[in-house]
């Protein structure tokens, strides 16, 4: 990788190789192109890389101090110009884009803004999709139809880490004055219902949208980012404040530049924000219509049938040839799983065996009996501190006499346990999570010590659901045959500093880090 520093006095270009030659990296080195300037002295007693950069004044011999002085502005683009500025004080430079790629001004329509509640709320009656259900309503005059995008004022997040959020000092948007002050959403339907003192009341259903100042985004957030919400209400017409000018950001392109200036009722829309997974998620048109299909007639919103779905997947059903579901996991007898107990709060998930399922009254799956399998490492932790330490293995099991029923809501995932007695055999086997080795016997589920512990007997063993495990085993196999064709991922460790983050990504296997880009000599040095 070529990195170039361009310093104000320009010399002779001298060519320095920065990589990791040490052998454990078994990578080829980065070359990092440096135009140096004519006033650098260089050290000759050994041919030392090191260069001494000094002014008119003062000769510097430290080159860490001379690269932390930034006596050069970084050069950047347009659009990261646009983020960074508003979180760094130094100045910055800023790269001209060919014509081509800048992005050309988008007319932005004037709309009315309701500053005070309104005075007229008249249903278009031609409108009516279902009773009491409209399509198109007009306030003061201004219409609004279902689907589009408003601006309202705000009011109670029931969702009390959200609001937390919203107010906090890092959510602040200081160059929109709409996105600390309103809320934005979606007219997913209209309806009317009888007030409890008010008469009949007219209603929207709002599918609620984000600024990206209150995502995990924050300060580095577009001044005119707004991204959907799985979360929807019922909110009253007369909270409307305007329509709002959306513009798509179409998946796969970079967001338009971050122009403040003009009006701020200008908004792009992104992808989905999942606060619980963290995570932007981009939904295809496929999905927004799988959820639309679980809304009730007259009442379409992608927020609520997305809830529904999610409610459906989590409930268990019992199918046919004695097997079970929930959230797309089919689970067997003889099959292995994680047990979560009410009020666990940590340590390690119990790793139990189905040993079958038994139904209530309605001939659901209400509960499944169990037979518990230990861990070695907690017996192992206890001889050690009564005898000296002994060796460990978190991927060791026992197998137990202890045979309960629990509620078929405690299972929360799939393992996969192996009887296995050869030490090569235990070792491929565990390289995937999730995976475990059971060679060992005992009554009790929390025995004494390790002389509780007996050799397990082959017959019966372990007992194992062969669909689920031929299953696993198969995509063993296919990601083995995948990492031969293709090898590890390759990386580009940025602000790389020692390389600690990519050390511990080498590590697993997957990652190769392939090249480095580091400001500090003294850093950079630690790669060779």
């Amino acid at each position: 990788m070529k990195r170039y520093i361009d310093l104000s006095d320009i010399g002779p270009v001298r060519k320095a190789r920065v990589g990791r030659d040490h052998p454990k990296w078994k990578m080829p080195t980065a070359e990092v192109y440096v135009e140096v300037p004519k006033n650098v002295a260089r050290s000759s007693a050994r041919g030392s890389p090191l260069t001494s950069f000094r002014d008119d004044s003062k000769q510097l011999r430290d080159p860490e101090k001379s690269v932390l002085q930034h006596k050069n502005a970084t050069c950047v683009t347009p659009r990261v110009n646009a983020v960074t500025q508003k979180l760094f004080t130094q100045a910055l430079r800023v790269a001209q884009l060919p014509a081509d790629l800048v992005d050309v001004p988008l007319e932005v329509r004037k709309r009315r803004v309701h500053h005070t509640d309104p005075t007229s709320i008249e249903w278009d009656d031609t409108s009516m999709t279902i009773p009491n259900h409209y399509g198109r309503v007009v306030i003061d005059g201004e219409r609004y139809s279902v689907g589009d995008i408003v601006i309202v004022e705000p009011g109670y997040d029931s969702d009390h880490r959200r609001a937390r959020n919203a107010s906090s000092h890092e959510a602040r948007c200081h160059d929109n004055a709409l996105a600390d002050t309103k809320w934005f959403c979606q007219i997913s339907y209209m309806f009317e219902v009888q007030g409890a003192s008010h008469g009949r009341r007219k209603m929207f259903h709002a599918r609620w949208l984000q600024h990206g100042s209150q995502t995990l985004l924050q300060e580095a957030a577009h001044s005119r980012g707004l991204f959907w919400l799985n979360a929807c209400d019922d909110v009253p017409l007369e909270c409307i404040f305007s329509h709002c000018n959306v513009c798509p950001w179409r998946s796969g392109e970079p967001a338009p530049l971050d122009d403040e200036a003009g009006d701020p009722n200008h908004f792009f829309i992104g992808p989905t924000w999942d606060s619980e997974r963290v995570a932007f998620v981009k939904s295809s048109a496929a999905e927004d219509d799988c959820a639309l299909r679980k809304c009730k007639v007259g009442k379409p919103c992608v927020s609520c049938g997305i809830a529904a779905l999610e409610e459906e997947r989590e409930e268990w059903r019992t199918l046919p040839d004695d097997t079970i579901s929930c959230s797309g996991v089919v689970y067997h007898p003889h099959d292995f799983v994680y047990l979560h107990t009410p009020g666990q709060v940590i340590g390690l998930l119990a790793i139990v065996q189905i040993l079958g399922f038994i139904p209530d009254e309605s001939g659901a799956v209400s509960q499944v009996k169990i037979r518990h399998y230990g861990r070695y490492d907690t017996v192992a932790v206890k001889h050690s501190r009564d005898e000296g330490p002994i060796p460990r293995d978190n991927r060791r099991l026992f197998q137990t006499g202890v045979i309960t029923a629990v509620p078929v809501k405690y299972i929360t995932g799939k393992a996969y346990v192996a009887g296995l007695t050869s030490p090569w055999e235990k070792e491929a086997f565990v390289r995937d999570n999730d995976h475990f080795y059971c060679d060992l016997w005992s009554e009790s589920l929390r025995p004494a010590s390790l002389d509780e512990l007996e050799v397990l007997s082959p017959k019966p063993g372990v007992l194992q659901c062969t669909i689920c495990m031929s299953t696993a085993m198969e995509a063993m196999l296919e990601r083995d045959r995948l990492f031969k064709m293709f090898g590890p991922l390759k990386g580009l460790e940025l602000f790389a500093g020692a390389g600690g983050l990519s050390t511990g990504m080498e590590m697993s296997g997957i990652i190769q880090t392939k090249w480095a880009v580091e400001f500090s000599p003294a850093a950079a040095r630690t790669f060779g």
